[in-house]
């Protein structure tokens, strides 16, 4: 007989004891500009055509961000007027090259909405990108049927009519990704703190951890990383991942803006880097990179482009 069945798998699962993991993580954790205002200037009670353009500008950022997610290795969660996408460092992360891949597709994102931002002449999206580490500690979710008593079940180890019926909607979500995530807590900290701290605009911002994680990756993926490389310039810094006895190739690579931020709150202290531009893995940093202001070589979003045809 099935040890719950006088109850239910919602005590099955809190009976469990789920043993720590703890998980290296990246986070881009981006937030619409003023957005807040929509609903403070009205007192929170909105009518129907304010209603539309609020949701028609949460749309036009979350499907910028579905077109830009790498699946199997990133995790994305809508909340509000902002996103958040966290990326593992585990067992399938075997190349420097598939972080590289990812964060091309977080820098996409933050130009694609910031294009589109500016067409439709809104105040842009703010990007941090931190990396942390997170504690998977207990279970994912609970479900509808995870409410029935097994014993009214047809099969005691089965799906309730009930479930069935209704799909078996989630009631509780607690998903790995961002069980205890201080990735996420270092980026939303960085972006609420805003311009008291010069992080201030539609711009993208690297937390130094992020630079600090992508060097104990470079050291342990030494067979393919070579000598990081830290150039000083007049008015940035590069700081480039070259591949290994080929350093006209980065594996990925920033331009940061000097000086950087010290970020200095009651909740977190830390170094803050502007985003100038970001080299990809394929290319020559030489010959290519990605601008984050004035940028010519991102590809519209489809969104963009539907909006520019019905004008």
């Amino acid at each position: 007989m099935n040890d719950y069945y006088y109850s239910t798998n919602v005590i099955k699962k809190i009976d469990k004891v789920y043993d720590v993991k703890l998980v290296d993580s990246f986070c881009c954790w981006s937030d619409l500009l003023g957005f807040g205002r929509n609903f403070t200037e009205k007192n929170w009670v909105l009518n129907t055509g304010e209603w539309e353009k609020v949701t028609d500008r949460l749309v036009d950022a979350q499907n910028i961000c579905f077109e830009n997610i790498i699946p199997f290795n990133e995790f994305a969660l809508v909340l509000n007027d902002g996103i958040v996408r966290s990326f593992s460092i585990d067992n399938r992360i075997d190349h420097i090259s598939i972080l590289s891949v990812w964060l091309r597709s977080c820098v996409y994102f933050h130009i694609q909405v910031n294009k589109m931002e500016s067409y439709k002449g809104l105040p842009g999206v703010r990007t941090i990108i931190a990396s942390g580490q997170r504690a998977e500690h207990n279970f994912e979710n609970l479900t509808l049927d995870d409410f029935v008593f097994n014993y009214t079940k047809p099969d005691p180890n089965g799906i309730s009519q009930v479930a069935k019926t209704s799909g078996n909607p989630i009631i509780c979500y607690n998903p790995k990704a961002m069980q205890m995530n201080t990735a996420f807590s270092k980026a939303y900290i960085i972006d609420e703190a805003g311009s008291s701290q010069e992080v201030s605009g539609a711009n993208l911002f690297i937390d130094q951890s992020v630079i600090d994680l992508i060097l104990k990756l470079s050291r342990k993926f030494s067979y393919h990383c070579g000598e990081i490389e830290w150039v000083d310039k007049q008015e940035y810094v590069i700081f480039g991942v070259p591949k290994k006895g080929h350093k006209d190739f980065y594996h990925l690579g920033f331009e940061l803006y000097k000086p950087e931020i010290h970020f200095d709150t009651k909740t977190l202290k830390t170094k803050v880097w502007k985003v100038k531009s970001f080299y990809v893995h394929d290319e020559k940093p030489k010959d290519f990179k990605i601008n984050i202001d004035n940028n010519t070589n991102v590809a519209p979003s489809f969104r963009y482009i539907k909006a520019n045809k019905k004008d």
